[in-house]
């Protein structure tokens, strides 16, 4: 029986990947232990544990990109993580480790590499993030998101598979079904969500405009992420029209159910909606690493893809008026809908599993 370590976490951009990997890897070798490693500190206990899988922590704490004291401790904990990382691999007797993305992997790795194990990186966004850049000389293969993040890998570029990002097997449920699930009416719907974790700038942005979008009778979703989730509530959660959790697990029915929707540009998010084909408005998050949520945000506002906004030129007036018009006028959603199935790889897992079973069969 083949053992493989899945080091991923922070956030739900990273983990679902890792996942619809994994349950590709479960339906191609029958027979294989998975092993996920993560943060003690993160969202991967909360997520993996509602799919079945086993999670490994280490002890890493994220770097900090500005001044702080709690990078001088960082030395510790990568030296403490890299011990219980080989440690962890070592127990499971891991064949090979595939890294996903987020604070942890790059320390599992580094582990695996030490130990002599082939390590296969799947990076998710256009601009490579600091794990997939300082480990890629060192993996077997790295599986791409984006074509556009050859650009920044080309010292590598015999290992570059376009692949696409894996992203959750999804239910086929029809609109009234979806509807009838979450018991609202069969209306213009807007989802509106910040990722995983959720996005205060997003839920403010929308507060200030909630009462005009009902007053158009415009259903709401709203996916607020634990933070922000008892103060929106408390203000929103009796309005008629509005559904608001801190976090939707049927995503499948959410999707199904919407018209329009408002997030951010994490990879997995332009993924998933590519997959349903949902017409979007995206802002990305201005101060994630090396930009990489504006530089895919482009790559969709480049093919008319979505509708892009900056957060530092956001104005609410027009924010409004864009969802507005949108739910008004079919033929505009069916344009952004037919031009944003061009993000969708619908196999993406399958090409990613074939490439490592080809290698390991190599081996």
């Amino acid at each position: 029986m083949l053992n493989v370590a899945i080091a991923t976490g922070g956030s739900g951009g990273h983990i679902f990947p890792a996942i619809s990997i994994a349950d590709e890897l479960r339906r191609q070798f029958g027979e294989i232990n998975i092993i996920f490693v993560g943060s003690r500190v993160g969202i991967e206990r909360e997520i993996l544990s509602k799919y079945n899988y086993k999670l490994e922590t280490i002890s890493v704490r994220r770097f900090h990109r500005y001044l702080t004291l709690k990078n001088l401790l960082l030395p510790y904990f990568v030296l403490k993580s890299f011990l219980q990382a080989g440690k962890i691999l070592n127990k499971y007797n891991c064949d090979f480790v595939i890294g996903c993305g987020g604070f942890a992997s790059g320390i599992v790795i580094l582990s695996a590499k030490y130990l002599g194990l082939p390590i296969f990186l799947q990076e998710q966004n256009s601009y490579p993030g600091l794990v997939t850049r300082k480990t890629a000389k060192i993996s077997t293969r790295i599986f791409l998101g984006y074509e556009k993040a050859k650009e920044y890998l080309d010292f590598v570029n015999e290992k570059l598979i376009f692949s696409g990002n894996p992203i959750r097997k999804f239910e086929i449920v029809k609109k009234r079904e979806a509807l009838a699930y979450f018991s609202i009416k069969n209306k213009k719907t807007l989802f509106i969500y910040g990722g995983s974790q959720g996005s205060s700038p997003i839920n403010g942005f929308i507060s200030a405009i909630l009462e005009d979008l009902l007053l158009n009778k415009i259903q709401i979703i709203w996916q607020t992420g634990e933070r922000d989730y008892e103060e929106i509530n408390k203000k929103f959660g009796q309005k008629k029209l509005v559904l608001i959790k801190p976090f939707f697990h049927k995503m499948s029915y959410v999707y199904s159910a919407s018209d329009l929707v408002v997030c951010r540009a994490g990879a997995i998010s332009i993924s998933e909606i590519a997959y349903f084909s949902l017409p979007a408005i995206i802002i990305p998050f201005p101060y994630a690493a090396g930009q990489h949520q504006k530089l895919n945000a482009l790559q969709l506002k480049n093919k008319n893809a979505a509708i892009v906004m900056e957060e530092k030129n956001l104005d609410t007036s027009i924010f409004r008026e864009k969802i507005i018009e949108l739910l008004a006028s079919t033929p505009k959603r069916e344009k952004l809908c037919q031009n944003i199935k061009d993000f969708s790889v619908g196999n993406s897992s399958e090409i990613i599993v074939d490439e490592i079973k080809k290698r390991m069969e190599q081996r």
